[in-house]
């Protein structure tokens, strides 16, 4: 069972990376223990640790073949930049050894004293072990390091929690979901705190209370199924009713409405999202395709997509409301970025509800021109800063309805604004953009701001940045007594830390004027 359980652990994304070292110092530890161990116990210990490595590394084949394959997916710059303390690159030693220390401390403490700050899981209502979980965990954890030359299993056992704790113990993002690959070890060690606490009581009892395992095995029995009971309802009751973003049940719930709709003739819908869920259930007749293109080569390949399909006659958007604490890093930005594109090469026919999910139609889709996406911009801009706005993509505004439960259900009007930046360097500062509508006497009348990020990246520019270009896109949301017409939109790049603004090389100023946008009428 342990063999199967480690041979899982290279499919989860984050753990994969340490199952090497795992099994690197589990043989190391039969080399060098602590003291002298007897040949005899040794060639007897042998046979369960080849069988336990023989388990995992059938279960683990196929996704290590794949990764001998493709060895840039087990390498790749997303794995790179996670376990980087990004935010105090170049910061002295004793501080990031605080750091670290400081993430240590409140993953170990989320084991029944208190919840981890900052925890993004669907368990943000309760800690990870509950107080009797946690009693016979620490008890195991100090059993197993008692017995460490006896038993390789229990150095198996504290060598899996140390390392696959290491995802949260160097994450800049506090996760009891990066602690996923440590689970099995954690319930086996409270499986341990048990099992020695079974045998010292039978052990002070032998003799006296002939029924005793009897009952201490009934009395075990009952609490673990009333405690599987109680988490059984915590996961899919509570949590899935309190957080059921966590779970895209969206996805399964829209194939389903999809799924009953008869066939639309000659249309197509786009969906720039990854759900295994939703592949798995849609059944109906309407085409339904994938893109996952780069933003920068969105623009050919969708054009190249619908011009290969032939007589599509209405494009459906599919985006969804992310209700991610800040909209630079929402997972839908390649869907906004749809969006603003069939706003230049389609007119917007309308838009669909479905929970979370809303579908922009476009009808009248023209091939008459290439398709480009950042064609808003006339020359890059170039600021004395580092950074260079390289595209931009205006799309039109429109009339939304928010559907965000229990508040805020009036129509507003929104802009989408994308850009494309390079940097010059890595040690560029953290900037913001402040993007302002201006009316035709030179007054602003709107002023939206927004930290630049990477998308569905959390850090900011100085320890994401490099050479490649990255898309931004931001929403303005127009508030209804702003009259519709043409505006000019400018916008100023400054200085997150100190709020100094980065002007244009050559120009000298700080505000930039990127174009003129057309803003409809609030009623329609």
């Amino acid at each position: 069972m342990a063999g199967a359980c480690a041979g899982l652990l290279p499919y989860i994304y984050y753990p994969a990376r340490f199952v090497p070292l795992l099994f690197l110092f589990f043989g190391i530890s039969f080399l060098l223990p602590f003291r002298s161990m007897s040949l005899k116990r040794l060639q007897a210990e042998l046979p369960w640790a080849a069988a336990f490595t023989g388990v995992a590394a059938l279960v683990a084949a196929p996704i290590l073949l794949h990764y001998l394959r493709n060895p840039d997916l087990f390498f790749n710059e997303r794995i790179q930049t996670v376990f980087v303390f990004r935010k105090f690159q170049g910061a002295p030693l004793t501080t990031l050894a605080e750091v670290l220390a400081t993430n240590v401390w409140d993953v170990l403490t989320s084991f029944s004293f208190r919840l981890l700050a900052g925890c993004c899981s669907p368990f943000e209502h309760a800690v990870t072990l509950n107080i009797w979980e946690a009693l016979f965990f620490w008890l195991g954890v100090g059993i197993a390091i008692r017995q460490w030359n006896r038993s390789p299993a229990y150095r198996l056992l504290l060598l899996w929690v140390g390392l696959l704790f290491m995802p949260a113990f160097l994450s800049d993002a506090r996760s009891t979901m990066r602690m996923g690959g440590a689970v099995p070890a954690v319930y086996l060690l409270v499986a341990v705190g048990l099992w020695e606490t079974f045998l010292w009581i039978e052990s002070r009892m032998a003799g006296r209370v002939k029924t005793w395992p009897s009952i201490f095995g009934t009395v075990i029995g009952v609490t673990v199924l009333i405690q599987a009971t109680i988490t059984y309802r915590a996961v899919f009751d509570r949590g899935m009713a309190v957080s059921p973003s966590h779970y895209d049940m969206i996805w399964p719930a829209f194939a389903h409405e999809l799924n009953e709709r008869p066939a639309e003739k000659d249309t197509v819908y786009l969906i720039a999202h990854r759900h295994d869920a939703f592949d798995y259930l849609y059944q109906g007749a309407t085409p339904v395709v994938r893109i996952f293109s780069p933003v920068p080569d969105l623009d050919h390949q969708t054009e190249a997509l619908l011009t290969e399909m032939g007589t599509v006659s209405t494009v459906k958007v599919v985006n969804w409301v992310d209700w991610s604490p800040t909209i630079e890093w929402r997972a839908n930005f390649r869907a906004n970025f749809l969006t603003i594109l069939l706003d230049k090469h389609g007119t917007y026919a309308g838009t669909e509800y479905f929970d979370d999910i809303y579908v922009d139609s476009y009808v009248d889709v023209s091939y008459d021109r290439p398709w480009v996406l950042f064609e808003d911009l006339s020359q890059p801009v170039v600021y004395d800063g580092g950074i260079t706005l390289e595209g931009l993509a205006l799309g039109s505004s429109k009339k939304r309805i928010p559907i965000q439960q229990g508040f805020d259900t009036e129509q507003h009007r929104s802009l989408l604004v994308g850009m494309l930046w390079t940097t010059a360097s890595k040690d560029v500062a953290d900037y913001s953009v402040s993007l302002r509508l201006y009316s035709d006497d030179g007054a602003m009348v709107f002023q939206d701001d927004h930290v630049l990020r990477k998308p569905m990246e959390y850090p900011l520019t100085t320890s994401l940045w490099a050479t490649q270009p990255v898309s931004t896109v931001f929403e303005l949301e127009i508030p209804d007594e702003l009259a519709a017409g043409e505006y000019e939109l400018r916008m100023v790049v400054y200085d997150l830390a100190t709020s100094t603004p980065t002007v244009e090389v050559g120009v000298w100023e700080p505000e930039t004027t990127l174009g003129r946008v057309q803003i409809r009428p609030s009623g329609q």
